[in-house]
């Protein structure tokens, strides 16, 4: 029973301390990320996460 119970404590803390970790890397990589994608001479208005933009004709029947 105690080793279930370290076992549950230590599994409480490595998810908190990754948590911990993963919120600092997002915060620096947030200033990264934003100054590549406003890169000058890029031209694109649009996001990458919007998709793909298709141009088509309309058919004449």
């Amino acid at each position: 029973m105690v080793l279930v119970r370290y076992f549950l404590i230590g599994l409480i803390v490595y998810l908190l301390v990754r948590a911990l970790v993963r919120a600092t890397e997002e915060k620096g990589s947030s200033k990264v990320s934003g100054n590549e994608t406003k890169g000058p001479g890029t031209g694109k208005k649009i996001s990458k996460d919007t998709g793909d933009y298709v141009d088509y004709e309309e058919l004449k029947k």
